[in-house]
């Protein structure tokens, strides 16, 4: 769980980082699909429930294929500062 929590914790700060930086840089933001509403997670069934090895697994893949896209985006990246943001 513990890890679970850094990687939502770090995935916010980033995505709040990148928000703020196209904004001040005149950048206007497409619209984003509404927040999902809060659910008792002991109301759903355990046959729909995710185990914990497939949530872990569904991180570790999203992981990687962010870490291959922020190299791609950073080695491509023109400027250093926009650079320097994806190798965080």
């Amino acid at each position: 769980m513990e890890l679970l929590n850094q990687s939502y914790k770090q995935c916010d700060t980033q995505s709040t980082q990148f928000k703020e930086f196209l904004i001040n840089e005149g950048v206007h933001l497409p619209p984003t699909s509404e927040q999902r509403p809060n659910s008792d997670p002991n109301a759903v069934p355990l046959g729909v429930k995710l185990t914990d090895n497939e949530i872990m697994n569904g991180i570790g893949i999203k992981t990687a294929a962010a870490v291959v896209h922020c190299a791609a985006a950073a080695s491509q990246s023109i400027r250093k500062d926009i650079g320097s943001m994806f190798t965080q």
